[in-house]
Order: structure tokens, then sequence, then C-alpha cells
């Protein structure tokens, strides 16, 4: 089994880090001692969504009779059989990912819909108009289909547009952000190479356009925009620096969703 890495981000309920001394408020210690000291490494990416099923269960609802060999009580394992309705329905039933381009959102997304049986909106697909990359579809038009596409009770949304994103903020339950460093994201672009109907001089400008992501400044598809929109967001978020990371946390919220106790 895998160790997460150094830094690599634990959440819990109010973005609590995960610590060995104390629980986060309003969680039984015992329950989340448990959790957190009883289990393999790589599953502590994903009790944001654990934690929080025990959060919102009342006491008298897990205090299922004493505890023997360290084991549950009979209710808590009660939610293990549910739980992966529980937590597609409500952690991550509106998740957002956001980043620069080239970053992973879309592969991301795609590893995530099944397991969390989401619908994927890419926002790109939205900006612009329908096979016409440069080509951006009506303000009108692009911030109606924005507004219908967060209306929906689930869905998993993923882009770079940070003006975008602000307008489903109210709607969203889960951000995620991937701040990889712009070479890689370059890197990955070269590697995909033009799609969308995109010319070769667009994708050279498109290259540049994402080297650039940690210098713009006042601009909505940038760093400084995704970091203002992570630190204001006042719910479940976690921000991936690698795709090591990336991978740990995609494998993780799996093994989480399948797994029975």
């Amino acid at each position: 089994m895998r160790s997460l890495p150094t830094g690599f981000p634990k959440v819990c309920p109010l973005n609590h880090t995960i610590g060995a001394d104390a629980p986060p408020p309003g969680i039984e210690p015992a329950y989340s001692y448990r959790i957190v000291r009883g289990s393999d490494a790589i599953y502590r990416a994903a009790y944001l969504c654990i934690l929080l099923l025990l959060a919102n269960l009342k006491p008298r609802e897990v205090a299922g009779g004493e505890q023997q060999n360290n084991a549950m009580p009979t209710k808590c394992k009660v939610f293990t059989a549910m739980k992966t309705d529980f937590i597609a329905s409500i952690v991550f039933r509106r998740t957002l990912i956001i980043g620069n381009a080239g970053s992973g959102k879309t592969w991301l997304a795609r590893q995530l819909a099944e397991p969390l049986q989401l619908p994927i909106v890419h926002l790109d697909d939205l900006h612009w108009e329908p096979g016409m990359y440069g080509t951006a579809r009506d303000p009108v038009v692009r911030d109606q289909l924005v507004r219908a596409a967060a209306s929906e009770q689930t869905w998993l949304m993923e882009g770079v547009y940070g003006w975008l994103a602000k307008t489903v903020f109210n709607r969203v339950t889960h951000l995620v952000w991937i701040d990889l460093p712009e070479e890689e994201c370059v890197a990955n672009i070269k590697n995909r190479g033009t799609q969308g109907g995109e010319d070769e001089e667009q994708f050279i400008g498109l290259i540049k356009w994402v080297s650039e992501y940690r210098i713009r400044t006042n601009n909505w598809n940038s760093f400084e925009a995704h970091s203002k929109l992570f630190s204001v967001y006042p719910l479940q978020k976690i921000r991936l620096h690698s795709r090591k990371e990336i991978s740990l946390y995609i494998e993780a919220i799996q093994a989480t969703l399948l797994r029975r106790g």
C-alpha cells in the first residue's frame, strides 16, 4: 500500500485538518480516532466523506452498544453498506474541478464520473461554439447554458474559466483545484496536440497562455483567480499539486466507495 506524500491534503468536516491528537469538532472522539489511526494511509484522503457522514449522524444512531476488539458498533456498520449512495448524493453530488489548461481536469472528471455516478459538464463545450474552437458563444447564451447545467441536482463540472466557476459557486458541494506546475501542463498540451478544431497558430497561442498561468493578473483564468476562489469556498475542497496526488485522490475515493465493511 502506497503512502500519501508529505503535505497531501487531509480534509474533514469544516475543513479541519485530521490530526493525531484531537478529533474535529462535532465528532465523537472514539470513532474519529479509530478511523484516522486504524486505517491505511491511502484512505485518509477519502475521510472527508466518512467523517462527514459520522458528523451528520446523531450520537444515539452510532452508539450501538459497547465496543469489542476495536470493532465499530453495529449501527456504524449499517452506514457502510449505504455509503456509496450517501457520499455520492451528499458530498460529491455537485463537484467542480478547476485548474490550468492541460492540468488534467477532463481526465480526472472521467475517472470520477463512473464511481460517483455523476454526469460530466465540460465548460469548454458551453463556452465555445460547437466544433469552433476559438469562437466563443454569445455571452447571454453561454451564461444561460451554464446556469441550466448548474441547476441540475447532480453533476461533475470542469473547466479553467474562473468567472463561470464563480457563477455556479453557490451550487458546488465539493471543489477540486488541480494546481500543477506550468511545465507539466504545457507538456500535456503538446502530447495531446491540437483539438476542437484549433489550428496551428491557435495551438501555439494556447501553449504560451498555459505557460503564463501564474503571472497573469486581473484575469479569471489564472492562478490568482483560482487561488481566491479556493480560499473563499466554504465547503469540502481539496488542492492537488502533482500527478501522484491526483492518482492517490482517485484511488482513495474509489476504494472508499467500493469497499465494504
